[in-house]
């Protein structure tokens, strides 16, 4: 009798559609946490100082004119050539974390603090210092003498070997900007990770030649599933 170890070829099961974007809790999206302490007054603002929020070349800004005014509260994030960060967690407070393939999106209201200039809003993914992003998303902001955008950009994280020891640690969130200043408020992001076949094993092991096989699988993060029997070999 010959027994045979068997091939299962993957694509035989493929797990089709990322599942639906999860919420990130973003810790004080709209930047009014001690807005009243640190910018009481209209003209006020603070200089890399902007709470829940590692800030360079920014900070808080309360607007004083009604062309440079507050969507949300009486705080928007100023940027002057320069970045906001922010370790991403989901509500309850588990990290989000680098996976292949995984999808960050970021929303915002945005625009040239000017009337005449425009800029460029840039977003990445972080870990440790590092972009982990197979592409980052820029915007341009046109000037705009009427108030904000809502924009939102995609950043595509690293494939497994990009990733390298980097899989599985937190993200931080990078925008930074160029250009004339932004402002920005109401930050808020989602992430969706791609499908994930995280075991797969068959029994009887060896196999018999025209035995019948049990074939068990997890997968993570699918809406579908398929399986083609056909893909099951031996050698």
């Amino acid at each position: 009798m010959h027994h045979f170890p068997f091939l299962l070829a993957l694509a035989g099961l493929t797990a089709s559609c990322f599942a639906a974007p999860l919420a990130i809790d973003v810790k004080n999206p709209s930047f009014e946490q001690n807005a009243a302490t640190l910018i009481p007054t209209p003209g006020s603002f603070t200089a890399d100082n902007i709470p829940l929020w590692t800030a360079s070349g920014s900070g808080l800004f309360r607007p004083d004119t009604p062309v440079n005014f507050a969507p949300d509260g009486v705080a928007v994030v100023f940027l002057n050539s320069g970045s906001v960060a922010q370790a991403l967690t989901f509500p309850g407070g588990a990290a989000v974390t680098a996976s292949p393939g995984a999808q960050l999106t970021v929303n915002m209201l945005a625009r040239p603090r000017s009337t005449t200039g425009s800029c460029v809003m840039a977003f990445d993914a972080r870990v440790g210092g590092a972009s982990v992003a197979a592409t980052t998303a820029t915007l341009t902001l046109a000037a705009n003498a009427t108030g904000y955008t809502a924009i939102s950009s995609m950043v595509k994280l690293k494939d497994a070997a990009g990733l390298g020891a980097a899989n599985g640690q937190q993200i931080t969130l990078f925008v930074s900007s160029s250009g004339d200043q932004a402002n920005i408020d109401q930050v808020s992001a989602t992430i969706s990770y791609p499908p994930a076949i995280n075991s797969l094993s068959a029994a009887p092991q060896p196999a018999t030649a025209g035995q019948a096989l049990t074939i068990s699988w997890t997968v993570a993060g699918a809406e579908t599933l398929n399986f083609n029997g056909s893909d099951v070999t031996g050698q």
